[in-house]
Protein backbone atom coordinates (compact mmCIF):
# COMPACT_ATOMS: atom_id res chain seq x y z
CA UNK A 1 0.00 0.00 0.00
CA UNK A 2 1.45 3.35 -0.98
CA UNK A 3 2.14 5.86 1.85
CA UNK A 4 -0.50 8.35 0.65
CA UNK A 5 -3.28 5.71 0.66
CA UNK A 6 -2.16 4.42 4.08
CA UNK A 7 -2.35 7.96 5.52
CA UNK A 8 -5.86 8.52 4.15
CA UNK A 9 -7.04 5.14 5.45
CA UNK A 10 -5.71 5.77 8.95
CA UNK A 11 -7.34 9.22 8.99
CA UNK A 12 -10.69 7.71 7.98
CA UNK A 13 -10.45 5.06 10.70
CA UNK A 14 -9.59 7.68 13.31
CA UNK A 15 -12.54 9.81 12.23
CA UNK A 16 -14.84 6.79 12.41
CA UNK A 17 -13.58 5.97 15.91
CA UNK A 18 -14.15 9.51 17.18
CA UNK A 19 -17.60 9.51 15.58
CA UNK A 20 -18.36 6.25 17.37
CA UNK A 21 -17.33 7.64 20.77
CA UNK A 22 -19.56 10.64 20.25
CA UNK A 23 -22.32 8.43 21.65
CA UNK A 24 -20.76 9.01 25.08
CA UNK A 25 -22.02 12.55 25.08
CA UNK A 26 -25.71 11.84 24.53
CA UNK A 27 -28.02 13.91 26.68
CA UNK A 28 -30.03 11.61 28.99
CA UNK A 29 -30.86 14.34 31.50
CA UNK A 30 -34.18 15.61 32.83
CA UNK A 31 -35.06 18.59 34.99
CA UNK A 32 -34.83 16.48 38.13
CA UNK A 33 -32.04 14.05 37.24
CA UNK A 34 -29.13 13.29 34.92
CA UNK A 35 -27.67 10.05 33.61
CA UNK A 36 -25.35 9.99 36.62
CA UNK A 37 -27.88 10.64 39.41
CA UNK A 38 -30.71 12.73 40.82
CA UNK A 39 -30.42 16.48 41.18
CA UNK A 40 -30.66 18.28 44.50
CA UNK A 41 -34.11 18.47 46.09
CA UNK A 42 -33.49 22.04 47.21
CA UNK A 43 -32.81 25.09 45.07
CA UNK A 44 -29.07 24.62 45.47
CA UNK A 45 -27.82 27.90 44.04
CA UNK A 46 -29.27 29.83 46.98
CA UNK A 47 -28.98 26.96 49.48
CA UNK A 48 -25.24 26.52 48.86
CA UNK A 49 -24.48 30.25 49.03
CA UNK A 50 -23.62 31.10 52.64
CA UNK A 51 -23.73 34.70 53.85
CA UNK A 52 -21.97 34.15 57.16
CA UNK A 53 -22.99 37.55 58.49
CA UNK A 54 -26.66 36.74 57.94
CA UNK A 55 -26.28 33.33 59.62
CA UNK A 56 -24.72 35.00 62.66
CA UNK A 57 -27.42 37.70 62.66
CA UNK A 58 -30.72 36.08 61.56
CA UNK A 59 -32.51 39.42 61.99
CA UNK A 60 -30.71 40.56 58.85
CA UNK A 61 -29.36 43.80 60.29
CA UNK A 62 -25.81 42.95 59.23
CA UNK A 63 -25.01 41.50 55.80
CA UNK A 64 -22.10 41.30 53.40
CA UNK A 65 -22.14 42.13 49.69
CA UNK A 66 -19.78 40.42 47.23
CA UNK A 67 -19.66 43.65 45.21
CA UNK A 68 -18.75 45.77 48.23
CA UNK A 69 -15.30 46.79 49.40
CA UNK A 70 -13.39 43.90 51.06
CA UNK A 71 -12.59 45.95 54.16
CA UNK A 72 -16.25 46.89 54.54
CA UNK A 73 -17.27 43.23 54.34
CA UNK A 74 -14.59 42.30 56.87
CA UNK A 75 -15.88 45.01 59.21
CA UNK A 76 -19.46 43.78 58.83
CA UNK A 77 -18.36 40.22 59.49
CA UNK A 78 -16.66 41.28 62.73
CA UNK A 79 -19.82 43.13 63.75
CA UNK A 80 -21.89 40.02 62.99
CA UNK A 81 -19.67 37.86 65.22
CA UNK A 82 -19.93 40.41 68.03
CA UNK A 83 -23.72 40.70 67.61
CA UNK A 84 -24.04 36.90 67.74
CA UNK A 85 -22.52 36.86 71.23
CA UNK A 86 -24.40 39.98 72.39
CA UNK A 87 -27.78 38.55 71.32
CA UNK A 88 -27.04 35.33 73.23
CA UNK A 89 -26.04 37.02 76.52
CA UNK A 90 -29.44 36.87 78.27
CA UNK A 91 -30.16 33.36 77.03
CA UNK A 92 -29.48 30.05 78.74
CA UNK A 93 -26.51 27.81 77.94
CA UNK A 94 -28.78 25.49 75.92
CA UNK A 95 -29.99 28.43 73.80
CA UNK A 96 -26.43 29.58 73.19
CA UNK A 97 -25.36 26.09 72.15
CA UNK A 98 -28.41 25.81 69.88
CA UNK A 99 -27.59 29.14 68.19
CA UNK A 100 -23.98 28.09 67.55
CA UNK A 101 -24.96 24.62 66.34
CA UNK A 102 -27.57 26.04 63.95
CA UNK A 103 -24.94 28.24 62.27
CA UNK A 104 -22.61 25.25 61.98
CA UNK A 105 -25.27 22.87 60.66
CA UNK A 106 -26.32 25.45 58.06
CA UNK A 107 -22.77 25.37 56.65
CA UNK A 108 -22.61 21.57 56.90
CA UNK A 109 -25.91 21.21 55.01
CA UNK A 110 -24.70 23.42 52.17
CA UNK A 111 -21.43 21.46 52.10
CA UNK A 112 -23.26 18.14 51.86
CA UNK A 113 -25.41 19.40 48.98
CA UNK A 114 -22.36 20.59 47.04
CA UNK A 115 -20.43 17.40 47.83
CA UNK A 116 -23.30 15.37 46.35
CA UNK A 117 -22.98 17.44 43.17
CA UNK A 118 -19.23 16.74 43.17
CA UNK A 119 -19.87 12.99 43.36
CA UNK A 120 -22.24 13.25 40.38
CA UNK A 121 -19.63 15.25 38.46
CA UNK A 122 -16.91 12.67 39.20
CA UNK A 123 -19.18 9.82 38.08
CA UNK A 124 -19.86 11.54 34.77
CA UNK A 125 -16.28 12.70 34.20
CA UNK A 126 -14.83 9.24 34.88
CA UNK A 127 -17.46 7.31 32.94
CA UNK A 128 -17.44 9.52 29.85
CA UNK A 129 -13.64 9.71 29.63
CA UNK A 130 -13.14 5.98 30.13
CA UNK A 131 -15.95 5.19 27.67
CA UNK A 132 -14.44 7.47 25.04
CA UNK A 133 -10.87 6.18 25.36
CA UNK A 134 -12.02 2.56 25.74
CA UNK A 135 -14.23 2.82 22.67
CA UNK A 136 -11.40 4.34 20.62
CA UNK A 137 -9.11 1.50 21.66
CA UNK A 138 -11.73 -1.13 20.79
CA UNK A 139 -12.66 0.50 17.48
CA UNK A 140 -9.10 0.86 16.23
CA UNK A 141 -8.04 -2.57 17.48
CA UNK A 142 -11.11 -4.09 15.81
CA UNK A 143 -10.25 -2.35 12.55
CA UNK A 144 -6.76 -3.86 12.78
CA UNK A 145 -8.30 -7.31 12.77
CA UNK A 146 -10.14 -6.54 9.49
CA UNK A 147 -7.14 -5.48 7.40
CA UNK A 148 -4.44 -7.87 6.19
CA UNK A 149 -1.70 -5.44 5.09
CA UNK A 150 1.17 -5.66 7.60
CA UNK A 151 1.85 -1.91 7.60
CA UNK A 152 -1.84 -1.10 8.10
CA UNK A 153 -2.21 -3.59 10.95
CA UNK A 154 0.97 -2.29 12.57
CA UNK A 155 -0.25 1.32 12.34
CA UNK A 156 -3.68 0.47 13.79
CA UNK A 157 -2.15 -1.57 16.60
CA UNK A 158 0.09 1.37 17.48
CA UNK A 159 -2.85 3.75 17.54
CA UNK A 160 -4.85 1.35 19.73
CA UNK A 161 -1.88 1.07 22.10
CA UNK A 162 -1.69 4.88 22.32
CA UNK A 163 -5.37 5.18 23.25
CA UNK A 164 -5.00 2.37 25.78
CA UNK A 165 -1.95 4.05 27.29
CA UNK A 166 -3.70 7.42 27.51
CA UNK A 167 -6.60 5.75 29.30
CA UNK A 168 -4.23 4.05 31.73
CA UNK A 169 -2.39 7.32 32.44
CA UNK A 170 -5.71 9.11 32.91
CA UNK A 171 -6.82 6.60 35.55
CA UNK A 172 -3.41 6.61 37.22
CA UNK A 173 -2.88 10.39 37.38
CA UNK A 174 -6.45 11.39 38.25
CA UNK A 175 -7.71 8.49 40.32
CA UNK A 176 -4.60 6.45 41.28
CA UNK A 177 -6.13 3.43 39.52
CA UNK A 178 -9.05 3.41 41.96
CA UNK A 179 -12.71 3.29 40.98
CA UNK A 180 -14.92 6.29 41.72
CA UNK A 181 -16.92 4.10 44.10
CA UNK A 182 -13.83 3.39 46.21
CA UNK A 183 -12.70 7.03 46.17
CA UNK A 184 -16.18 8.15 47.18
CA UNK A 185 -16.08 5.76 50.14
CA UNK A 186 -12.75 7.30 51.15
CA UNK A 187 -14.22 10.81 51.05
CA UNK A 188 -17.33 9.75 52.97
CA UNK A 189 -15.24 7.93 55.59
CA UNK A 190 -13.06 11.01 56.16
CA UNK A 191 -16.09 13.32 56.42
CA UNK A 192 -17.79 10.86 58.78
CA UNK A 193 -14.73 11.03 61.08
CA UNK A 194 -14.88 14.83 61.10
CA UNK A 195 -18.65 14.85 61.65
CA UNK A 196 -18.37 12.56 64.68
CA UNK A 197 -15.92 15.03 66.21
CA UNK A 198 -18.25 17.93 65.33
CA UNK A 199 -21.29 16.25 66.96
CA UNK A 200 -19.20 15.61 70.07
CA UNK A 201 -18.17 19.27 70.22
CA UNK A 202 -21.77 20.45 69.77
CA UNK A 203 -22.56 19.29 73.32
CA UNK A 204 -19.92 21.65 74.75
CA UNK A 205 -20.75 25.04 76.18
CA UNK A 206 -20.05 28.20 74.18
CA UNK A 207 -17.00 29.03 76.32
CA UNK A 208 -15.38 25.68 75.47
CA UNK A 209 -16.47 25.58 71.82
CA UNK A 210 -16.90 29.03 70.31
CA UNK A 211 -18.87 29.82 67.16
CA UNK A 212 -15.54 30.62 65.47
CA UNK A 213 -14.28 27.11 66.27
CA UNK A 214 -17.57 25.63 65.04
CA UNK A 215 -17.26 27.48 61.72
CA UNK A 216 -13.61 26.37 61.38
CA UNK A 217 -14.62 22.73 61.88
CA UNK A 218 -17.41 23.11 59.30
CA UNK A 219 -14.87 24.51 56.81
CA UNK A 220 -12.55 21.54 57.48
CA UNK A 221 -15.52 19.21 56.89
CA UNK A 222 -16.24 20.91 53.56
CA UNK A 223 -12.58 20.71 52.51
CA UNK A 224 -12.64 16.93 53.02
CA UNK A 225 -14.88 16.58 49.96
CA UNK A 226 -11.96 16.37 47.57
CA UNK A 227 -10.16 13.81 45.42
CA UNK A 228 -7.00 14.19 47.54
CA UNK A 229 -8.88 13.54 50.79
CA UNK A 230 -10.50 10.42 49.33
CA UNK A 231 -7.22 9.04 47.97
CA UNK A 232 -5.36 9.75 51.23
CA UNK A 233 -8.03 7.98 53.25
CA UNK A 234 -7.92 5.09 50.78
CA UNK A 235 -4.13 4.87 50.94
CA UNK A 236 -4.15 4.53 54.72
CA UNK A 237 -6.95 1.98 54.54
CA UNK A 238 -4.82 -0.13 52.22
CA UNK A 239 -1.79 0.12 54.46
CA UNK A 240 -3.32 -0.54 57.86
CA UNK A 241 -6.79 -2.03 57.58
CA UNK A 242 -6.86 -4.35 54.61
CA UNK A 243 -3.31 -5.73 55.08
CA UNK A 244 -2.76 -5.83 51.30
CA UNK A 245 -0.20 -7.65 49.27
CA UNK A 246 2.90 -6.16 47.69
CA UNK A 247 1.06 -4.68 44.70
CA UNK A 248 -1.45 -2.69 46.76
CA UNK A 249 1.21 -1.57 49.23
CA UNK A 250 3.43 -0.29 46.39
CA UNK A 251 0.42 1.53 44.97
CA UNK A 252 -0.35 3.21 48.31
CA UNK A 253 3.30 4.27 48.73
CA UNK A 254 3.42 5.55 45.16
CA UNK A 255 0.24 7.53 45.74
CA UNK A 256 1.60 9.14 48.89
CA UNK A 257 4.88 10.02 47.15
CA UNK A 258 3.02 11.53 44.21
CA UNK A 259 0.80 13.65 46.45
CA UNK A 260 3.76 14.75 48.56
CA UNK A 261 5.74 15.68 45.45
CA UNK A 262 2.81 17.65 44.07
CA UNK A 263 2.27 19.51 47.36
CA UNK A 264 5.97 20.10 48.04
CA UNK A 265 5.98 18.07 51.26
CA UNK A 266 9.11 16.67 52.86
CA UNK A 267 8.60 13.24 54.45
CA UNK A 268 11.83 12.91 56.37
CA UNK A 269 12.21 11.52 59.89
CA UNK A 270 9.59 13.08 62.16
CA UNK A 271 10.21 14.25 65.70
CA UNK A 272 7.69 15.85 68.07
CA UNK A 273 9.15 18.60 70.24
CA UNK A 274 7.69 20.83 72.93
CA UNK A 275 6.65 18.29 75.58
CA UNK A 276 9.23 18.35 78.40
CA UNK A 277 7.36 16.61 81.20
CA UNK A 278 3.94 15.75 82.63
CA UNK A 279 0.95 17.82 81.57
CA UNK A 280 -1.34 19.26 84.23
CA UNK A 281 -5.09 18.75 84.06
CA UNK A 282 -6.71 21.54 82.04
CA UNK A 283 -3.28 22.61 80.75
CA UNK A 284 -2.61 22.99 77.01
CA UNK A 285 0.87 22.36 75.59
CA UNK A 286 1.94 23.26 72.04
CA UNK A 287 4.09 20.68 70.24
CA UNK A 288 5.75 20.86 66.83
CA UNK A 289 6.60 18.27 64.18
CA UNK A 290 10.27 18.63 63.26
CA UNK A 291 11.91 16.98 60.26
CA UNK A 292 8.56 15.63 59.10
CA UNK A 293 5.86 16.72 56.72
CA UNK A 294 2.41 18.16 57.12
CA UNK A 295 0.46 16.28 59.81
CA UNK A 296 -2.67 14.44 58.73
CA UNK A 297 -3.96 13.45 62.16
CA UNK A 298 -3.20 13.31 65.88
CA UNK A 299 -5.09 10.67 67.86
CA UNK A 300 -5.08 9.91 71.58
CA UNK A 301 -5.50 6.30 72.70
CA UNK A 302 -7.36 7.56 75.78
CA UNK A 303 -9.26 10.82 75.32
CA UNK A 304 -10.29 10.80 78.98
CA UNK A 305 -6.65 11.44 79.88
CA UNK A 306 -5.58 13.85 77.12
CA UNK A 307 -6.77 15.08 73.75
CA UNK A 308 -4.84 16.44 70.76
CA UNK A 309 -5.91 18.94 68.12
CA UNK A 310 -3.85 19.78 65.04
CA UNK A 311 -2.71 23.38 64.68
CA UNK A 312 -4.06 25.41 61.72
CA UNK A 313 -0.77 25.12 59.79
CA UNK A 314 -0.77 21.29 60.31
CA UNK A 315 2.86 21.50 61.47
CA UNK A 316 2.07 20.88 65.12
CA UNK A 317 -0.70 20.28 67.63
CA UNK A 318 -2.14 21.31 70.96
CA UNK A 319 -2.19 18.63 73.67
CA UNK A 320 -4.66 19.26 76.50
CA UNK A 321 -4.64 17.38 79.79
CA UNK A 322 -8.09 16.13 80.79
CA UNK A 323 -7.64 13.91 83.85
CA UNK A 324 -4.76 12.07 85.58
CA UNK A 325 -3.31 9.07 83.78
CA UNK A 326 -1.17 8.09 80.79
CA UNK A 327 -1.96 7.93 77.10
CA UNK A 328 -0.25 7.71 73.72
CA UNK A 329 -0.72 10.44 71.09
CA UNK A 330 -0.14 9.06 67.57
CA UNK A 331 0.94 11.68 65.02
CA UNK A 332 0.82 10.81 61.33
CA UNK A 333 1.97 12.85 58.33
CA UNK A 334 0.67 12.76 54.77
CA UNK A 335 3.39 10.30 53.80
CA UNK A 336 2.03 7.77 56.28
CA UNK A 337 4.90 8.08 58.78
CA UNK A 338 3.75 7.68 62.39
CA UNK A 339 5.33 8.95 65.61
CA UNK A 340 3.95 7.98 69.02
CA UNK A 341 4.31 10.39 71.92
CA UNK A 342 3.79 9.20 75.51
CA UNK A 343 1.83 11.74 77.56
CA UNK A 344 1.39 11.72 81.31
CA UNK A 345 -1.23 13.92 82.96
CA UNK A 346 -1.10 14.91 86.62
CA UNK A 347 -3.33 16.89 88.97
CA UNK A 348 -2.06 20.06 90.62
CA UNK A 349 -4.84 19.65 93.17
CA UNK A 350 -5.36 16.30 94.85
CA UNK A 351 -8.98 15.13 95.08
CA UNK A 352 -9.65 12.25 97.45
CA UNK A 353 -12.99 10.47 97.49
CA UNK A 354 -15.25 7.96 95.77
CA UNK A 355 -15.85 7.94 92.02
CA UNK A 356 -18.94 5.69 92.03
CA UNK A 357 -22.24 7.11 93.29
CA UNK A 358 -25.95 6.41 93.53
CA UNK A 359 -28.50 9.06 92.52
CA UNK A 360 -29.36 11.34 95.44
CA UNK A 361 -26.70 10.02 97.85
CA UNK A 362 -24.04 12.72 98.29
CA UNK A 363 -20.54 11.94 99.56
CA UNK A 364 -17.73 14.17 100.77
CA UNK A 365 -14.53 14.85 98.87
CA UNK A 366 -11.25 16.08 100.33
CA UNK A 367 -9.52 18.62 98.08
CA UNK A 368 -5.98 19.80 98.81
CA UNK A 369 -5.54 23.60 99.10
CA UNK A 370 -9.20 24.41 98.39
CA UNK A 371 -9.51 28.20 98.75
CA UNK A 372 -12.53 30.39 99.45
CA UNK A 373 -12.72 31.48 95.80
CA UNK A 374 -12.32 28.03 94.32
CA UNK A 375 -14.50 27.17 91.33
CA UNK A 376 -16.06 23.85 90.37
CA UNK A 377 -17.25 22.79 86.93
CA UNK A 378 -18.97 19.63 85.66
CA UNK A 379 -18.97 18.60 82.01
CA UNK A 380 -22.61 17.62 82.58
CA UNK A 381 -24.22 19.32 85.58
CA UNK A 382 -27.36 17.20 85.13
CA UNK A 383 -25.34 14.13 86.15
CA UNK A 384 -23.39 15.49 89.12
CA UNK A 385 -22.00 18.68 90.65
CA UNK A 386 -19.49 19.50 93.39
CA UNK A 387 -20.52 21.91 96.16
CA UNK A 388 -17.32 23.54 97.43
CA UNK A 389 -19.13 25.09 100.41
CA UNK A 390 -20.03 21.65 101.80
CA UNK A 391 -17.29 19.65 100.10
CA UNK A 392 -19.86 17.18 98.78
CA UNK A 393 -20.33 15.58 95.39
CA UNK A 394 -24.04 15.63 94.55
CA UNK A 395 -25.14 12.87 92.10
CA UNK A 396 -28.36 13.67 90.17
CA UNK A 397 -28.88 11.26 87.26
CA UNK A 398 -27.12 8.24 85.69
CA UNK A 399 -24.05 8.81 83.54
CA UNK A 400 -20.39 9.86 83.63
CA UNK A 401 -19.10 13.38 84.04
CA UNK A 402 -15.75 15.06 84.67
CA UNK A 403 -15.53 17.35 87.71
CA UNK A 404 -12.91 20.12 87.43
CA UNK A 405 -11.95 22.12 90.53
CA UNK A 406 -9.79 25.25 90.29
CA UNK A 407 -8.47 26.99 93.41
CA UNK A 408 -7.50 30.64 94.05
CA UNK A 409 -3.96 30.04 92.77
CA UNK A 410 -5.13 28.66 89.43
CA UNK A 411 -4.21 25.09 90.36
CA UNK A 412 -6.52 22.49 88.82
CA UNK A 413 -7.70 19.04 89.84
CA UNK A 414 -10.06 16.71 87.99
CA UNK A 415 -11.93 13.51 88.76
CA UNK A 416 -14.28 11.35 86.68
CA UNK A 417 -17.57 10.45 88.36
CA UNK A 418 -19.93 7.59 87.55
CA UNK A 419 -23.53 7.81 88.76
CA UNK A 420 -26.03 4.93 88.83
CA UNK A 421 -29.66 4.64 89.88
CA UNK A 422 -30.44 3.13 93.26
CA UNK A 423 -33.23 1.07 91.68
CA UNK A 424 -34.27 0.38 88.11
CA UNK A 425 -36.97 2.18 86.16
CA UNK A 426 -39.01 0.71 83.34
CA UNK A 427 -37.07 2.92 80.90
CA UNK A 428 -34.26 1.31 78.93
CA UNK A 429 -32.28 4.57 78.75
CA UNK A 430 -31.22 7.30 81.16
CA UNK A 431 -32.99 9.99 79.12
CA UNK A 432 -36.39 10.32 77.45
CA UNK A 433 -37.60 12.93 74.96
CA UNK A 434 -41.03 14.55 75.16
CA UNK A 435 -42.73 16.99 72.81
CA UNK A 436 -44.37 20.19 74.04
CA UNK A 437 -48.12 19.75 73.58
CA UNK A 438 -47.65 16.03 73.02
CA UNK A 439 -48.70 13.07 75.20
CA UNK A 440 -47.40 12.64 78.75
CA UNK A 441 -45.11 9.76 79.69
CA UNK A 442 -45.80 7.48 82.65
CA UNK A 443 -42.67 6.10 84.31
CA UNK A 444 -42.72 3.31 86.91
CA UNK A 445 -40.31 1.09 88.78
CA UNK A 446 -39.13 -1.79 86.61
CA UNK A 447 -41.59 -4.68 86.73
CA UNK A 448 -43.90 -2.64 88.96
CA UNK A 449 -42.57 -4.53 92.01
CA UNK A 450 -42.97 -1.56 94.32
CA UNK A 451 -44.75 1.75 93.74
CA UNK A 452 -42.71 4.92 93.46
CA UNK A 453 -43.41 7.06 96.49
CA UNK A 454 -42.40 10.55 95.32
CA UNK A 455 -41.37 12.31 92.13
CA UNK A 456 -39.65 15.67 91.90
CA UNK A 457 -38.15 17.74 89.11
CA UNK A 458 -35.45 20.39 89.13
CA UNK A 459 -37.50 22.56 86.77
CA UNK A 460 -41.28 22.32 86.55
CA UNK A 461 -41.12 25.00 83.85
CA UNK A 462 -39.50 22.41 81.59
CA UNK A 463 -41.11 19.15 82.73
CA UNK A 464 -44.32 18.95 84.78
CA UNK A 465 -44.62 15.93 87.07
CA UNK A 466 -47.85 14.44 88.44
CA UNK A 467 -46.80 12.73 91.66
CA UNK A 468 -50.09 10.83 91.96
CA UNK A 469 -49.84 9.11 88.57
CA UNK A 470 -46.14 9.23 87.76
CA UNK A 471 -46.83 11.14 84.55
CA UNK A 472 -44.24 13.51 83.10
CA UNK A 473 -45.32 16.18 80.59
CA UNK A 474 -43.23 18.61 78.53
CA UNK A 475 -43.86 22.26 79.41
CA UNK A 476 -41.15 24.10 77.46
CA UNK A 477 -37.93 23.19 75.62
CA UNK A 478 -34.95 22.21 77.75
CA UNK A 479 -33.54 19.42 79.90
CA UNK A 480 -34.74 18.58 83.41
CA UNK A 481 -33.95 15.80 85.87
CA UNK A 482 -36.85 13.93 87.46
CA UNK A 483 -35.94 12.14 90.69
CA UNK A 484 -37.90 9.07 91.85
CA UNK A 485 -37.79 7.93 95.50
CA UNK A 486 -38.79 4.52 96.80
CA UNK A 487 -37.99 3.09 100.25
CA UNK A 488 -34.97 5.34 100.68
CA UNK A 489 -33.55 4.51 97.24
CA UNK A 490 -33.47 7.07 94.43
CA UNK A 491 -33.42 6.99 90.65
CA UNK A 492 -32.85 9.89 88.28
CA UNK A 493 -34.16 10.30 84.75
CA UNK A 494 -33.12 13.11 82.39
CA UNK A 495 -36.07 14.50 80.47
CA UNK A 496 -35.35 16.31 77.22
CA UNK A 497 -38.25 18.41 75.97
CA UNK A 498 -38.56 19.74 72.43
CA UNK A 499 -40.95 21.91 70.49
CA UNK A 500 -43.07 20.23 67.82
CA UNK A 501 -42.48 23.29 65.64
CA UNK A 502 -39.44 25.56 65.58
CA UNK A 503 -39.78 29.03 67.07
CA UNK A 504 -37.27 31.67 68.13
CA UNK A 505 -36.58 32.56 70.86
CA UNK A 506 -37.66 29.87 73.33
CA UNK A 507 -36.82 32.00 76.40
CA UNK A 508 -37.07 35.73 77.07
CA UNK A 509 -36.91 38.14 80.03
CA UNK A 510 -39.10 41.27 79.81
CA UNK A 511 -38.94 44.47 81.88
CA UNK A 512 -42.22 46.46 81.81
CA UNK A 513 -40.36 49.58 82.98
CA UNK A 514 -37.88 49.46 80.11
CA UNK A 515 -39.44 50.38 76.71
CA UNK A 516 -36.43 48.92 74.90
CA UNK A 517 -36.92 45.53 76.55
CA UNK A 518 -40.62 45.25 77.36
CA UNK A 519 -41.53 43.05 74.39
CA UNK A 520 -40.25 40.12 72.35
CA UNK A 521 -41.22 38.92 68.87
CA UNK A 522 -41.57 35.16 68.51
CA UNK A 523 -40.92 33.96 64.95
CA UNK A 524 -42.29 30.73 63.50
CA UNK A 525 -39.30 29.22 61.66
CA UNK A 526 -40.92 26.13 60.18
CA UNK A 527 -43.30 27.81 57.72
CA UNK A 528 -47.06 28.10 58.04
CA UNK A 529 -48.74 30.52 60.43
CA UNK A 530 -49.68 30.83 64.10
CA UNK A 531 -53.24 30.04 65.16
CA UNK A 532 -54.80 33.42 65.97
CA UNK A 533 -57.14 31.95 68.57
CA UNK A 534 -54.36 30.70 70.85
CA UNK A 535 -52.93 31.77 73.18
CA UNK A 536 -54.83 34.59 74.87
CA UNK A 537 -53.42 37.70 76.54
CA UNK A 538 -52.97 37.58 80.33
CA UNK A 539 -53.10 40.06 83.20
CA UNK A 540 -49.36 40.82 83.02
CA UNK A 541 -48.80 40.71 79.28
CA UNK A 542 -50.49 41.03 75.90
CA UNK A 543 -50.02 38.90 72.80
CA UNK A 544 -50.41 40.15 69.24
CA UNK A 545 -50.31 37.54 66.47
CA UNK A 546 -49.63 38.35 62.82
CA UNK A 547 -49.18 35.37 60.48
CA UNK A 548 -45.85 33.76 61.44
CA UNK A 549 -44.89 36.25 64.16
CA UNK A 550 -46.27 36.85 67.66
CA UNK A 551 -45.34 39.84 69.85
CA UNK A 552 -45.47 39.44 73.64
CA UNK A 553 -45.52 42.77 75.53
CA UNK A 554 -45.16 43.17 79.32
CA UNK A 555 -47.70 45.53 80.87
CA UNK A 556 -46.93 48.39 83.27
CA UNK A 557 -46.93 48.04 86.19
CA UNK A 558 -45.82 44.45 85.99
CA UNK A 559 -45.48 41.76 88.58
CA UNK A 560 -42.51 39.43 88.91
CA UNK A 561 -43.82 36.37 87.09
CA UNK A 562 -42.50 33.41 85.14
CA UNK A 563 -44.77 31.43 82.86
CA UNK A 564 -44.76 29.11 79.89
CA UNK A 565 -46.73 30.38 76.89
CA UNK A 566 -47.69 27.70 74.40
CA UNK A 567 -48.40 28.63 70.79
CA UNK A 568 -50.04 26.44 68.17
CA UNK A 569 -49.89 26.78 64.41
CA UNK A 570 -52.74 26.34 61.94
CA UNK A 571 -51.97 22.61 61.74
CA UNK A 572 -52.35 22.14 65.49
CA UNK A 573 -48.61 21.66 66.13
CA UNK A 574 -47.35 23.30 69.34
CA UNK A 575 -44.32 25.15 70.69
CA UNK A 576 -43.61 26.95 73.97
CA UNK A 577 -41.60 29.92 75.16
CA UNK A 578 -40.58 30.58 78.77
CA UNK A 579 -41.29 34.24 79.66
CA UNK A 580 -39.94 35.99 82.76
CA UNK A 581 -41.44 39.39 83.62
CA UNK A 582 -39.38 41.38 86.10
CA UNK A 583 -40.84 43.64 88.76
Amino acid sequence: MNPRRKQVLCTQIMAFAFLLTGCAGFDGSRDDMTTWGVKSLVENQSFQKIDLAQELDPAGQITTNPDANIKLNQKNLRLAFNKFYIDLKPQSDNDKMLGRNRVQERILGASQDRCNEYFTFLDGFDAETNFMLGSLTTAVAGAGAIFTQVDTVRALSGIAAIFSGVRSEFNEDYFANQTIEVIRKGIEARRAELYRTIKSNQSKGLSNYTVEEAIKDAIDYHGACSLTAGLLKLGKSLERVENPGLKDTERAVKLAQKLNKTMGIDTGTMKISGLTGPVSTNQTVDVKAEGGGVLEKAVSTNTEVAIAELSPDLRGAKIKGVSPGETIISFEDLGGKVYNLAVKVENKLTITGDTDFEVGIAKSWAVSDLGAKSKSESTNSLIATFDKSTGQLNPKSPGRTLITITNDKGQVGTKWVKVQNGFKLDEATDEITLIVGGPAKTVKAQGGVSPIKTLTTNSDKIAEVDTSTGQIKAASPGIAVVTFTDNGKKAGLRVKTENAIAIHPIKATLDPNDPSNNSVTVSLLTGGAFNNSSPKSGPNRTITISNNEATITALTPGAGTEEVITFSDTRGMKASILITITK
